[in-house]
């Protein structure tokens, strides 16, 4: 928790239980940072041997069974690293259905930090955050495309439910404009590393295009994106 010390668990019963670990930070810091640090005590603890990791936002939120239905999809598949699903308001497990082979597309439209979950030695390997990327971050967004991009290269195996099991607030046109920098960074970032990357990479930008020719996005911003995402496409440097 940021802004916030000890004294805030004793008012919630759920931060107080035994089951939850919380560490508070007196100060705000970026998204990507404050992951970093809870990563980097998962790395020391040890205790990534046979688990499963995600990184839930604060509005998102599971159906009962859900997290149980996911490891166990784990535990069934010995070489699965990634599992992908998408999220929405009215999220359900849809047990007649089975997720398929991972490509690159599906995973940049519906693979965000609550929708990505991994096996614990893929986490230990993809290692850290960007912390140039994320909320609190010039690039706003993108640390959890670039972490999922990431991992995908490197998953033994990777599948992808195309159903809505994860509960989060519904994305509006606002919070896609706001985000699209940093998501078109992170995949101009990856685009020449996985299959179909430069095709998602030129979709990428024919939508910041299309938004800029019907005034929802200043030209003059999406200008400067586009100018440093193929100066990212040439280095593989943020």
């Amino acid at each position: 928790m940021q802004g916030a010390t000890g004294e805030d668990r004793d008012d919630d019963p759920v931060l107080s239980s035994s089951d939850c670990h919380v560490h508070y930070i007196g100060e705000f810091i970026s998204l990507s940072h404050a992951r970093n640090l809870l990563l980097d005590k998962i790395f020391v603890s040890g205790c990534l041997e046979n688990a499963v990791v995600c990184f839930p936002d604060d509005d998102a939120w599971y159906p009962d069974q859900t997290l149980l239905n996911i490891v166990h999809r784990f535990e069934q598949t010995p070489l699965l690293d990634l599992w992908v699903c998408c999220s929405g308001p009215s999220p359900k497990w849809a047990n007649s259905q089975e997720p398929v082979p991972l490509r690159v597309q599906p995973l940049l439209s519906n693979g965000t930090s609550n929708t990505i979950f991994l096996r614990g030695s893929l986490v230990r390997s993809v290692g850290f955050f960007d912390e140039n990327l994320g909320l609190g971050t010039p690039a706003k967004s993108g640390e959890d495309t670039d972490y999922a991009l990431r991992a995908f290269q490197q998953a033994r195996c990777s599948v992808f439910l195309d159903s809505v099991v994860i509960g989060h607030r519904a994305f509006d046109q606002r919070d896609r404009i706001v985000y699209f920098s940093g998501a078109l960074f992170a995949i101009a970032r990856h685009a020449s590393r996985v299959r179909g990357g430069l095709v998602a990479l030129g979709r990428k930008c024919f939508i910041g295009c299309l938004w800029g020719i019907i005034g929802q996005m200043p030209l003059s911003e999406l200008a400067k994106s586009l100018w440093k995402a193929m100066t990212i496409l040439r280095t593989k440097r943020l």
